[in-house]
C-alpha cells in the first residue's frame, strides 16, 4: 500500500478506534477458515447496493460452543449452518460481530451460509472500505482509522486478521455495461438476459481477507504477459483513460522488474498480475492491485515506484505476512525496499543508490515528526501503523540486511525465507531467527538496535594513522533519537590511496568507540565510512572530481562544489559526507546556536586547485526545496538570516572558526547556500553574534617551496618547507621513473637517511593540501 506521508496519522486519536476488545479477541478464537465462497450482486438489482451470500468452510481448532465473524452490513438474513437454518446466531451492529452457535468436536469441519446486504461502508479516513462511486464499485482492504486495520469485513463476513488465511471463490454480477475485475483467475463469464454479466473468479492460494479484491466498472482492459525467471504470467490492466498506448507504456517497467524481483526473492506465486485504476490510494490486492488513477497512465518516477511497490507486496505482505499490525514494517518496509530493488533492475545500481539516499534523508529528517517521536519498528502503536517509520525506516532495515550479508547471501536467504514461510506469518523475532539461521550470522544485536530500538546511529572517523601498508583507525558512534549504543557493529570502511585505489574492510566492535588496525595493499591516504552505501548510517554523501573547472551539484550531500583553478591532476577528488548528527565541539564566544548536522570533507585537494564549497541551508518545513525539516531548530526569525554563518575546523581536535557569511540564493529567503574555500575537514552552520566573531580563513598558509639541503649531496639531506607545519608523504624516483624511497607522515625539517647510488632523482612531497617536487643530485 502506498501512503501520503504528509498527513499525520496521529489524527486517529481524535476519531477513536472503532473496534473494542471483544473484536480483538475474535481474531484469536477457535476456528480456521479454509474457504470463502462469495456470491455478490454489485448494484445489479438495487443501485449502489451489495447483495451478498457467503458460504464459509471452517474447521474447529479448539473446543467451543460459538464462533464469530467480522462483518459490517446493513442487515442479514437467517443464517444456515451445515445445510440447516439456525436461530443460534446474533449480529452486533455496533461491534460488527456475527456470532454463530456451533456444536461438534475439535477437528470437525462446518459450513456456515450468511446472506447480507450493504450500501457500502468507508472508514473515517476515507480510504478503506466498500466504495460505491459513480463509475466504479470497489473495495480497498486496509483501514487507517479502524482496528484491526485489516478490512475485509467491510464487504463480506470473515475472520478479519493477518493470519487466518483461506482460498476464495467469487461469483460477481455487474450491472449492464459493466464488468467485474477481481482477485484470482477468471474461470467463466456469462452475459445475462438483461445485459448484466456474471463472472466467476478462483483464488487458489491461501491469503488473508484484507488483500482480496472485488471491483465492477465499465472497464477498458489491456491484456499482456510478463516473463520472469520462473515462468510467464498473464496480466490485465483495467483503466478508464482514452490513451491506451500510454497505459501500456506505463507498465513496461515490469518487463525488467518482474524477472529482477524473481532473481531477488524467488518465484511469483499468484495466479496472475493485475492492476485496476481506483479513485483513491493504491492497495496491494492479490492479482488485482488497486492503483490510484493518476498513475495508471503516468511515466513519472513517483508513479513508476507506486506500481513497483504494490507488486513488491506479492512477496512482502501477501506471501509472508506480518503476524500482527505492530510489525507492519515487514510488509510495508519490505515493499518500500522493493522500490530500490526495482530502480536497480530498471535503471542500474547508481540510480538505486540515489533513490536509497533520498529515502534515508527523508526518514531521518521527517519520520519522528510524522510519527510523534523516534519509534521502534516492532510494536508500532496502532495509530502509526502506516506511518513513515514503518514504510521507510523499515525499508532501510531491509537495505542494511542486504549490505551486511552481501547480495549473494542476502538474496539466497530471502528466497529460502519466502519458500519455507510461504503463505504464512512472521513477527520480528521470527524473522531475526530465520535469517540468522539461514545466513549463519547472529543478527540479534542488529535487530535489537534497528528493529526493537528507536533512533539512528552514525559512525565517525576520529583518527587514522598510517605506517606503510598498515592503517590504524579509530571509529566512534554518534546517536540520534536514542541513548543506547549499537552493539555487534559491522561497519564497512573504504581506504583510499593517493591515486584513488580503494580497499574496503569491515570493522567489528561493540563499544561507543573502538580502534582497529588493517593491513592494506597500498599506503592509505584517507578513509570513508560506508562509501558503498551498504548500511543505513545517518549520513548521505556525494563525490566530485576536481580535475576540471566548473560546478557540480551533490544533492545527497546538500552542497555544491565549484572549481575555479586546477592543474588537471587526474586524482584530484573529494568526498563530502553530510552527517545528520550534532557536530560537537566547544561552543565559542559569539556562537549563539549550532546546527544539528555537519559536513565532513575528505579526499585529495592539490595545492594548485582552488575549490569552493557551497553548503545548503533550509529553514522551510515543507518539501518545496526537497529538504523539509533540514534545519528546523536553527532559525528563530523568519524575516532575517543575517546571522547565519559557516564554521570550519580541520578535525574534531581543533576549535571551530567562522569562515564565511557569504550567501548565494536558493528559493527566496527560506533557503540558499553559504560559500567558502573547500579544504579537508568539517563544516557546519551556526547562528553567530558577528560583533564577537571575525571571519578567518581555513588552514591555508602561503604556498611553501620545497628545498633539499644540501643539494647536491654525498650523504643525508633535510626537507625545508619554510613555515609549513603539516604532515607530508615523501616519494623519490630515479630517472627511469622507479620509486626508490617512500616515507609517510613526515614533517618539515625531517632528515632523510640517504643510501642512494649516485645519480639524479626527483623528490615529490604530497598530502591532501599540496603536491610539490624538486630535483636532487646524489654524488
Amino acid at each position: 500500500m502506498k501512503m501520503n506521508y504528509r498527513i499525520l496519522f496521529c489524527v486517529l486519536a481524535a476519531f477513536g478506534l472503532l473496534h473494542n476488545a471483544q473484536a480483538q479477541g475474535a481474531a484469536h478464537d477457535s476456528i480456521d477458515v479454509l474457504h470463502y465462497k462469495l456470491t455478490l450482486d454489485m448494484g445489479h438489482n438495487a443501485n449502489r447496493q451489495l447483495q451478498g451470500k457467503a458460504e464459509i468452510t471452517f474447521v474447529k481448532t479448539r473446543d467451543c460452543s460459538q464462533v464469530t465473524f467480522d462483518l459490517i452490513a446493513d442487515s442479514i438474513q437467517p443464517v444456515w449452518l451445515d445445510g440447516s437454518v439456525t436461530r443460534g446466531f446474533s449480529f452486533d451492529h455496533d461491534n460488527r460481530l456475527l456470532t454463530v452457535y456451533a456444536g461438534g468436536q475439535v477437528g470437525d469441519t462446518h459450513v456456515v451460509e450468511i446472506t447480507y446486504y450493504s450500501h457500502g461502508y468507508v472508514e473515517g479516513y476515507g480510504f478503506g472500505g466498500l466504495h460505491f462511486d459513480n463509475n466504479i464499485y470497489y473495495n480497498l482492504g486496509a483501514a487507517f482509522m479502524e482496528y484491526p486495520h485489516t478490512f475485509g469485513r467491510c464487504w463480506f463476513p470473515c475472520r478479519d486478521n493477518f493470519h487466518d488465511k483461506a482460498t476464495y471463490t467469487l461469483t460477481v454480477t455487474a450491472k449492464p455495461g459493466w464488468q467485474a475485475l477481481c482477485s484470482g483467475l477468471l474461470e467463466s463469464e456469462t452475459l445475462n438476459a438483461d445485459s448484466s454479466t456474471t463472472s466467476v473468479w478462483q483464488v487458489t492460494q491461501p491469503a488473508p481477507t484484507y488483500i482480496l479484491s472485488v471491483s465492477t466498472a465499465p472497464w477498458k482492459t489491456i491484456h499482456r504477459d510478463y516473463t520472469g525467471l520462473y515462468g510467464t504470467y498473464p496480466a490485465h490492466i483495467g483503466y478508464f483513460t482514452e490513451d491506451s498506448a500510454l497505459v501500456m507504456s506505463t507498465f513496461d517497467i515490469l518487463d525488467d522488474v518482474v524477472p529482477f524481483y524473481e532473481h531477488a526473492f524467488g518465484p511469483y506465486r499468484w495466479e496472475r498480475i493485475g492492476y485496476i485504476a481506483t479513485p483513491l490510494g493504491s492497495m496491494e490486492h492479490i492479482s488485482n492491485i488497486g492503483l490510484v488513477s493518476q498513475c495508471i497512465d503516468n511515466l513519472s518516477n513517483t508513479c513508476q515506484m507506486v506500481i513497483c511497490h504494490e507488486l513488491g507486496h506479492a512477496w512482502f505482505g501477501n506471501l509472508i505476512t506480518c503476524e500482527e499490525e505492530g510489525d507492519m514494517w515487514i510488509n510495508e518496509g519490505g515493499a518500500t525496499f522493493c522500490e530500490e530493488v526495482a530502480t536497480e533492475g530498471a535503471l542500474g545500481r547508481q540510480a538505486a543508490i540515489d533513490y536509497y539516499q533520498d529515502m534515508l534523508s527523508t526518514v531521518i529528517r521527517t519520520a519522528h515528526r510524522a510519527d510523534g517521536g523516534y519509534r521502534s519498528l516492532h510494536g508500532m502503536p496502532r495509530e502509526h501503523t502506516y506511518g513513515t517509520t514503518s514504510y521507510k525506516k523499515g525499508a532501510l532495515v531491509w537495505h542494511s540486511l542486504r549490505g551486511l550479508m552481501g547480495d549473494s547471501l542476502f538474496y539466497s536467504c530471502m528466497q529460502r525465507l519466502f519458500d519455507r514461510c510461504a503463505f504464512g506469518n512472521l513477527n520480528a523475532a521470527d524473522l531475526r531467527d530465520s535469517l540468522s539461521l539461514y545466513s549463519g550470522m547472529d543478527l540479534t544485536d542488529f535487530f535489537d538496535f534497528h528493529v526493537f530500538g528507536a533512533g539512528f546511529v552514525d559512525y565517525l572517523i576520529d583518527d587514522l594513522t598510517v605506517d606503510g601498508h598498515r592503517a590504524t583507525l579509530t571509529l566512534r558512534q554518534q546517536l540520534i533519537g536514542t541513548d543506547q549504543y549499537a552493539r555487534g557493529n559491522r561497519v564497512p570502511v573504504t581506504f583510499f590511496s593517493n591515486t584513488l585505489q580503494t580497499n574496503t574492510q569491515w570493522m567489528l566492535f561493540d563499544d561507543s568507540i573502538a580502534t582497529a588496525t588493517f593491513t592494506l595493499p597500498f599506503t592509505a591516504a584517507f578513509a570513508v565510512v560506508d562509501y558503498n552505501h551498504l548500511i543505513s548510517d545517518a549520513c548521505t554523501d556525494g563525490t566530485a572530481s576536481l580535475k576540471n573547472k566548473g560546478t557540480q551539484t551533490l544533492p545527497q550531500a546538500y552542497c555544491k562544489v565549484g572549481v575555479s583553478t586546477t592543474d588537471n591532476d587526474p586524482y584530484a577528488w573529494v568526498h563530502i559526507g553530510h552527517h545528520f548528527c550534532h557536530p560537537g565541539g566547544d561552543t565559542l564566544a559569539g556562537i549563539v546556536r549550532m546546527s544539528s548536522r555537519f559536513w565532513q570533507v575528505t579526499g585529495r585537494i592539490p595545492w594548485e586547485t582552488t575549490a569552493k564549497g557551497h553548503f545548503f541551508y533550509n529553514m522551510a518545513s515543507n518539501n518545496s526545496s526537497g529538504a523539509a525539516w533540514l534545519d528546523p531548530d536553527l532559525y528563530t526569525r523568519a524575516t532575517s538570516l543575517d546571522s547565519i554563518c559557516l564554521l570550519y575546523r580541520a578535525d574534531d581536535t581543533q576549535p571551530w572558526r567562522l569562515v564565511s557569511r557569504q550567501r548565494s540564493a536558493g528559493s527566496g529567503i527560506t533557503n540558499g547556500y553559504l560559500n567558502a574555500r573547500l579544504f579537508p575537514g568539517q563544516y557546519t552552520l551556526a547562528i553567530c553574534d558577528t560583533a564577537l566573531m571575525s571571519i578567518q580563513s581555513p588552514d591555508n598558509p602561503t604556498a611553501p617551496t620545497l628545498r633539499l639541503h644540501p643539494n647536491p649531496t654525498r650523504g643525508d639531506f633535510r626537507l625545508d618547507l619554510g613555515s609549513y607545519d603539516k604532515k607530508i608523504n615523501l616519494s623519490i624516483y630515479d630517472i627511469s621513473g622507479k620509486k626508490v624511497l617512500q616515507m609517510n607522515d613526515v614533517s618539515n625539517g625531517t632528515v632523510v637517511r640517504n643510501h642512494l647510488p649516485a645519480g639524479s632523482y626527483i623528490a615529490i612531497i604530497q598530502n591532501n593540501f599540496l603536491s610539490l617536487q624538486s630535483q636532487i643530485i646524489v654524488q
